[in-house]
């Protein structure tokens, strides 16, 4: 069962990252248009495929079954199946082209995603 608000394929990708040609420099940006001005190549990352929904009976992380009352979701980072439980969190994944916050699974919010984004507090003497 496909929840109505995903589709199978993923959104185009609006969000570009360049590369500098002369320089073999990786700068992000936010347009084609800019990229031109810039005279740089552009590329986006495509998103990884879904798992279809009848090879997921049951959610991939926590094996729970999925009814009339628990749905499926896609994380938009893995393309893996998930409760609404286990893929709770939302954030922008601009490599794919999503500027703004998607689904994604709790292990890719933990260990592929944030990482990324939390500063390194200062350690307490």
């Amino acid at each position: 069962m496909n929840c109505s608000h995903e589709s199978e394929t993923p959104p185009p990708c609006h969000f570009y990252t360049a590369v500098l040609v002369a320089e073999e420099e990786r700068v992000s940006i936010d347009s084609a248009e800019e990229a031109n001005e810039r005279g740089v190549q552009t590329t986006c990352e495509e998103a990884p495929s879904w798992i279809p929904d009848e090879l997921a009976p049951q959610c991939m992380s926590c094996e729970a079954p999925f009814n009339l009352v628990r749905r499926r979701h896609h994380c938009r980072n893995c393309g893996k199946v998930f409760c609404g439980r286990c893929s709770s969190n939302s954030v922008p994944l601009p490599r794919y082209g999503l500027t703004k916050p998607v689904r994604v699974c709790n292990r890719c919010f933990m260990f592929q995603v944030t990482p990324f984004m939390i500063a390194p507090q200062p350690l307490l003497d």
